[in-house]
């Protein structure tokens, strides 16, 4: 379970030659979440400050995604 009012990043690995690389997308939010920018980081980013937003996508994701909840 995720914690309330908490931040969280949905990543995925991509490399040359391996799974294909998507474009940002809008993503769509609802009541239980919100979207902010799709981030991109080093090879084998581990920590969150390591990741780099794109402010200037908000709303968006690298995609697709979906949320269950």
């Amino acid at each position: 379970m995720l914690a309330a009012n908490t931040e969280y990043y949905v990543v995925s690995g991509e490399m040359s030659g391996g799974d294909p690389w998507h474009d940002w997308i809008p993503v769509t939010a609802t009541n239980v979440a919100s979207v902010n920018a799709p981030v991109y980081g080093p090879t084998n980013a581990a920590r969150p400050e390591d990741w780099v937003p794109i402010t200037s996508l908000p709303g968006q994701a690298y995609g697709p995604v979906s949320f269950k909840y």
